[in-house]
């Protein structure tokens, strides 16, 4: 299968006056799916890997800087890096910046990184 990177999306400016979410808002959904919206197509499922503290640490608003780890079902087919916009029933949309790491065996590995 060739690869297939979706161009990248601008998140629009109210995305930016947004309360930034902290790790123990996605600890509970390991394991889900997070549908990533691009060009008003079919959206990309993600699936949520990993959370994981990056140090003890806080930052100026008091949370744990953090990493979320995502994956796609495939490792041919990937967001490229920027800002997208990436759902979830209990969480609702959020605009994130993403950076693909390459693939593996089980999908391409997704990087989002909060400070």
């Amino acid at each position: 299968m060739s690869q297939s990177q979706l161009p990248a999306a601008e998140a629009p400016a109210a995305a930016a006056s947004a309360i930034a979410p902290a790790l123990e808002d996605f600890r509970a959904f390991v394991g889900g799916v997070f549908p990533l919206y691009h060009s008003g197509e079919e959206p990309l499922l993600l699936t949520l890997d990993s959370v994981t503290a990056l140090s003890t640490a806080t930052c100026v608003d008091e949370r744990t800087p953090f990493s979320l780890l995502f994956r796609t079902p495939e490792p041919g087919t990937y967001p490229a890096q920027g800002t997208w916009e990436v759902g979830h029933p209990t969480l609702g949309n959020l605009f994130i910046f993403l950076v693909p790491l390459g693939p593996d065996e089980r999908g391409m590995r997704i990087e989002a990184i909060f400070t």
